[in-house]
């Protein structure tokens, strides 16, 4: 979709107006189709990181090219380059404020899922399920829709890597603070990675033959790829309940064993709503809070810890595992 003059108008006055730089950033990154307008979704993003390098690479001189698996060393030099450019990007910034923007911007991301799919449930607070509605409404995109809903995906597994990239890194490494800008710049080299270990995998298990990269239109293609997301799209038509009839009975097994459930963690969202922060606390003021909050036992805590907070032991350095890591789970779950 193209953006008109009077929406990106609009657009660029609520970035003014907005008080939470941060907040605007991930409800663009989810909403703007395009990349007429200053911060452009995540995915076009991406798409524009990739093929600026592949220019720089001599291969677009004919503005277009189609990849087949005998190109997959393309895709590792692509890796190669935007890790760089990565870790040029993390040697400037104070690691650790970089980190507190990272689970801001996690925090802000399961808010917008809750605002968008659950907004009577557990936020009292009518602002943010405004602007989204505002804001997809002037961009006509569908919050619930599959391509939003694949921009969250892809933002959840930015946070996830550019996180895990941080864990080995001195958090004094810089000593400049993180801007709007170069934190939207580095999501999307995250998701540039993430695009092309995607790509590379499919070629590499013959799920797609042929990917097309184009600079006009600017685009990243594949049949098979497009037939993946009409599936996709069909499933969340049908807009049904998680867990429908039997939400009840498996949340009381799942508190029975493990100490918590949902309303368990609702009452913690509401612990941290700005006048506690876990930002200021060690880890192990943390662990004693959650218990005392959760009343939870050792080996219940350790579960709660586990499956609630970044974990990439023994998978540091694998920039795909880490993608798929079942325990970086709060980026992506409210």
């Amino acid at each position: 979709m193209i953006i008109n003059y009077k929406d990106k108008l609009f657009l660029e006055e609520f970035l003014q107006k907005s008080s939470d730089s941060i907040e605007m950033l991930i409800i663009c990154k989810l909403f703007v189709a395009t990349g007429e307008f200053l911060h452009e979704n995540i995915k076009y993003g991406a798409f524009k990181t990739i093929i600026s390098v592949m220019e720089k690479m001599g291969i677009l001189d004919q503005k277009y090219f189609n990849m087949s698996r005998s190109h997959i060393y393309i895709l590792d030099e692509l890796k190669k380059r935007i890790l760089t450019e990565i870790q040029d990007e993390l040697s400037r910034f104070n690691i650790e404020d970089l980190q507190q923007v990272c689970m801001k911007a996690a925090n802000i991301l399961s808010e917008c899922s809750v605002a968008i799919f659950e907004p009577d449930r557990i936020y009292p607070d009518v602002s943010l399920i405004k602007t989204i509605n505002i804001i997809s409404e002037k961009t006509n995109e569908d919050p619930k829709g599959a391509e939003t809903q694949e921009r969250s995906s892809y933002l959840k597994q930015s946070l996830n890597l550019l996180y895990s990239q941080t864990e080995n890194l001195n958090c004094n490494q810089g000593l400049k603070k993180v801007e709007f800008d170069e934190f939207s710049k580095l999501l999307t080299f995250e998701c540039s990675l993430i695009i092309i270990l995607e790509l590379r995998s499919a070629l590499s298990s013959k799920l797609i033959n042929i990917v097309e990269f184009n600079i006009k239109p600017l685009g990243i293609y594949s049949v098979e790829l497009e037939k993946s997301s009409k599936v996709m799209e069909n499933m969340l038509g049908l807009n049904e309940k998680l867990y429908a009839k039997n939400e009840d009975k498996i949340m009381k097994i799942f508190k029975s064993e493990h100490g918590f459930d949902d309303e368990s963690i609702i009452s913690l969202l509401n612990l941290f709503d700005g006048t506690v922060t876990m930002f200021s606390k060690t880890k192990s003021e943390m662990k004693e809070l959650l218990q005392s909050k959760l009343r939870l036992d050792k080996k219940q805590l350790d579960f709660f810890m586990n499956i609630m907070f970044f974990d990439t032991q023994g998978i540091k350095g694998n920039i795909s595992k880490v993608i798929k890591n079942v325990n970086c789970s709060i980026f992506s779950t409210p």
